[in-house]
């Protein structure tokens, strides 16, 4: 069973999954990111050329017929390029969101338009401003439970042509070793602390990387903060950040930064374990999430976008009044 390359390489949309036209978001340190001639002097000519055939071996091996060594070249790839790269060096350039419980450096794709990218910074902010609410934290916990619906079959079809007695089913596995729901508020909010701040003052990191032709408003890779080949460990101690992808025509869209910070607090939380069944359309989505029977990720998003709009709907009063 694949179940390395499955659970670690899955790629996690905010409502389900689907096929994608362009895409510049990778299972590593994305390519415009790393690749910026700003960084030559942390990753040199030879050293680009060493990854880039190692990408084109990985392109050319068969993931059907080799899984293991599939998966094995693509961990491979990720920490030849993590291990470049300290946290410091891609924050002396990047967009900063704080306040007093929170630092975090933002790399945002220049694939989106400039009104995009402020819509970012301030969706960005926003969600660190409520992040670790006692309020809002309470009220996801309240509105969801362990195994939300659709549940994922324990086992796979492929069990009964297989001689395999237990073929657990690709969903069932995600679901086992993920989180679905935190233990309580006090255990959330240190999860989510960890991954947003760092220890010796330095700003925590989340890239945000544009994609599009999709129907679904985010992606990210599940548990793609705590994989120790994603680590940046140039300096030691190495560290975890935050990857995420955002649609591209979606943002065009829909400008409203409190919106856009539940997608962030979305996409964060499938970076540190977070799952949710998976979803074929919005309208099953809302059916298999109403009341106290959400997602908790789900409903963490929710309770974000609730506490959002009024916060920014006193802050515009404040304004007009003046």
């Amino acid at each position: 069973m694949k179940l390395g390359i499955f659970l670690l390489s899955i790629f996690i949309s905010t409502m389900g999954s689907s096929q994608i036209k362009y895409s510049r978001m990778e299972d590593h340190l994305p390519d415009w990111l790393w690749k910026n001639e700003k960084y030559n002097v942390i990753v040199d000519s030879n050293s680009k050329r060493e990854i880039a055939f190692k990408v084109s071996t990985l392109s050319n091996l068969s993931y059907e017929k080799f899984p293991d060594q599939h998966w094995a070249l693509e961990k491979e790839v990720a920490n030849s390029i993590a291990n470049k790269f300290a946290l410091v060096d891609l924050e002396k350039d990047a967009s900063i969101v704080e306040n007093s419980k929170i630092n975090l450096a933002l790399q945002i794709d220049p694939y989106f338009d400039e009104r995009s990218r402020n819509t970012i910074k301030k969706a960005a902010q926003i969600f660190i401003d409520i992040a670790l609410d006692d309020a809002v934290i309470s009220e996801a916990m309240n509105s969801s439970i362990d195994k939300p619906t659709p549940f994922p079959e324990m086992y796979s079809k492929y069990n009964q042509q297989n001689w395999e007695e237990n073929v657990y089913s690709d969903e069932y596995e995600l679901y086992f070793l993920s989180r679905s729901k935190p233990r309580n508020v006090e255990s959330f909010k240190k999860q989510l602390k960890q991954a947003l701040s760092v220890e010796n003052g330095d700003p925590a990191f989340l890239v945000i990387t544009a994609y599009d032709n999709d129907v679904w408003w985010g992606r990210a890779y599940i548990n793609f903060y705590y994989r120790n080949f994603q680590q940046l460990s140039r300096l030691s101690p190495a560290h975890g950040y935050l990857n995420i992808g955002f649609n591209v025509d979606s943002l065009k869209a829909r400008q409203d930064p409190t919106f856009w910070a539940s997608k962030v607090a979305h996409e964060c939380l499938h970076n540190i374990g977070y799952w949710h069944p998976g979803y074929n359309n919005v309208a099953e989505r809302n059916e298999n999430n109403r009341g106290n029977q959400q997602a908790f990720i789900v409903a963490y998003e929710r309770a974000i976008l609730k506490k959002a709009k009024s916060l920014y709907a006193k802050q515009r009063s404040s304004s007009s009044s003046r």
